[in-house]
């Protein structure tokens, strides 16, 4: 849930600048709400079945290509589509100072670091 949090941010953000109408709007934040949930449950059913064991090989196996997959989906859409959207085709990061432009990079780099310490902890 920690996570999901966090991600909420994200998409709520995504979603906020999006040009969609409301009801499309709406939709996509039912959808990741029902996902996330459904999700969460099933996860908990799974891991209190009695016949799922956290420490075998195919789990670790299944776990591992599954957080590469994701991790692959986070990288890919932060270097390639919000930063050239943030930076390389916003009209107002071309005519501000180096400053500003510094100081942007700085702090996405920042972010990467945070969430990759977060993600050594979780």
């Amino acid at each position: 849930a920690f996570h999901q949090f966090f991600e909420g941010f994200a998409i709520g953000q995504v979603v906020i600048e999006a040009k969609f109408g409301m009801l499309k709007k709406s939709l996509m934040i039912l959808f990741y709400s029902i996902t996330t949930s459904i999700g969460i449950c099933i996860g908990i059913g799974v891991y209190l079945g009695e016949s799922y064991d956290g420490n075998s090989t195919g789990a670790n196996i299944t776990i591992g290509i599954i957080n590469s997959i994701c991790g692959g989906f986070l990288l890919f859409m932060g270097m390639s589509i919000f930063w050239t959207d943030w930076f390389v085709n916003n009209p107002e990061m071309h005519t501000a100072g180096a400053l500003t432009t510094i100081a942007g990079h700085l702090g996405i780099l920042f972010g990467m670091a945070a969430m990759a310490v977060i993600g050594l902890w979780a």
